[in-house]
């Protein structure tokens, strides 16, 4: 029927056994242990134990999820590069982070405005940036 779900038992293989040893039947999980659940069409039941984290996923505060986020302002491989172009962001107010980082064996630094709480303080920054001529700048996490 259209818009119906279908429950797959799902048994576990048996294992190979010597010819003396008695082949065991597959066992099924009993019925009443299948939660009813609404799942789109097309989705299956894949197990009816537990669930793999049983209490959901941890949220973090909205703050300290906000925390994290920054503008990508430019990469560098020359420090003195990714300083000169700090001190013009301070000088534009922006807080300034610099982060080293390894790609393809060789040192980089990545100049980064931020954090930010707040997506309204994120995306002034964005603009702050561009404007004064990293047209490139994002915004990341």
């Amino acid at each position: 029927k259209p818009g119906t779900t279908k429950k797959l038992a799902i048994a576990q293989t048996p294992e190979i056994t010597r010819k003396s040893e008695a082949r065991q039947k597959p066992a099924l999980a009993p019925k009443a242990a299948v939660k009813s659940q609404n799942m789109p069409l097309g989705y299956a039941t894949a197990w009816q134990d537990q669930a793999i984290e049983p209490c959901g996923t941890k949220c973090v505060s909205g703050a300290t999820a906000a925390a994290l986020r920054f503008v990508q302002v430019a990469t560098f491989a020359v420090k003195a590069n990714a300083e000169r172009t700090a001190a013009k962001l301070k000088a534009l107010g922006l807080p300034v982070v610099i982060k080293r980082s390894k790609i393809r064996g060789r040192m980089y630094c990545v100049v980064l405005a931020g954090p930010f709480e707040k997506k309204p303080g994120l995306m002034t920054a964005l603009k702050t940036t561009r404007k004064a001529g990293f047209k490139d700048a994002f915004t990341r996490r």
